[in-house]
């Protein structure tokens, strides 16, 4: 009898020592899944015309009302997480109104930018997968008084990591 206990309790601490590996090397698996998820992170870019907009001079014809036209912006996310939900905001260096309706006017938290706008869009956009891109609808401007022949201009997306995508760019008017 006390063989056939000795018999059990060494089975059973073989099984234990089975079960107890066995949940070990799946604890490992699933670490290495999250530690290759937290080293992923999104990265947007803006892009005007497809191209990078950050640093470039962007000409638009500027009516003899005042009235302009800045183009769609697109918003692509290269790297290999999807973003959080985004909101994207256009400041201007020149005081101006909005001709758009998905563009609404916002106090400017930056004395340099006097004039700011929120994009709302068709909606909260609720993320953008790797490699995938959003396009804003066209910014429509009026002018009052004299036109510039050039407007500073900056673009924030902010998308749920540290620091907002940002553009910095120079319009250049053309009657």
């Amino acid at each position: 009898m006390i063989v056939l206990f000795g018999v059990l309790i060494a089975g059973l601490g073989i099984y234990a020592r089975i079960e107890v590996s066995s949940a070990v090397r799946d604890m490992e698996r699933r670490f290495e899944l999250l530690a290759g998820q937290a080293l992923k992170r999104p990265q947007l870019q803006i892009l005007y015309d497809r191209a990078d907009l950050d640093r470039r001079v962007v000409t638009i014809k500027v009516e003899g009302n005042g009235v302009f036209r800045l183009s769609e912006l697109h918003l692509k996310n290269i790297g290999d997480r999807p973003t959080e939900t985004l909101s994207v905001r256009l400041y201007l260096a020149h005081p101006l109104q909005t001709q758009s309706g998905t563009w609404q006017p916002i106090k400017s938290p930056d004395s340099d930018f006097p004039a700011a706008f929120y994009w709302v869009g068709g909606g909260p956009i609720l993320h953008v997968s790797p490699q995938e891109a959003w396009e804003t609808e066209a910014f429509f401007g009026k002018i009052s008084g004299e036109v510039p022949n050039e407007i500073l201009g900056k673009v924030q997306a902010f998308y749920g990591w540290d620091r907002p995508a940002e553009a910095m760019f120079t319009i250049r008017t053309v009657k």
